[in-house]
């Protein structure tokens, strides 16, 4: 039973590792955007999330995974035994990858579908993000 724990461990952890960096151009989106803090940029500054912090955060989260694979990997070669505290610290890892996955996919989604206030105080659907213009859009004629 650990066995299967660590060999779906193992081919998860690098398919949630691909989702959370390449998946939905994170990388691209953090590099364009501006993410100075609030009291620097009222209007579009950030409350917590400054680029410094988003590094770091990626960082150890591609870490922790990049990590929690290579446990996986030694427990199914037998180079590291099976313990309470292995299988802890590779759940503890998966656990985190898919808790940012996860706000990752709501930030986005919100994002993407996120209420504007209309101009008479109401909340209209309308997307936040950019939609292509119609000269963007090739037809086949």
């Amino acid at each position: 039973m650990p066995r299967d724990f660590y060999a779906t461990s193992a081919q998860v952890l690098p398919i949630i590792l691909l989702a959370f960096l390449w998946d939905s151009r994170f990388l691209e989106n953090i590099a364009t955007e501006s993410r100075s803090v609030r009291r620097l940029d009222p209007e579009k500054g950030v409350l917590f999330w400054t680029r410094r912090r988003v590094r770091i955060y990626s960082l150890f989260v591609a870490t922790t995974i990049t990590i929690n694979i290579g446990i996986c990997l030694l427990v199914l070669v037998g180079l590291v035994g099976d313990s309470p505290l292995v299988r802890g610290l590779v759940l503890g890892g998966t656990t985190l990858a898919l808790a940012t996955l996860l706000t990752r996919a709501y930030v986005e989604i919100i994002k993407a579908t996120g209420r504007l206030p209309s101009p008479d105080g109401t909340h209209a659907d309308q997307p936040t993000g950019r939609l292509p213009s119609a000269d963007s859009i090739k037809t086949d004629e």
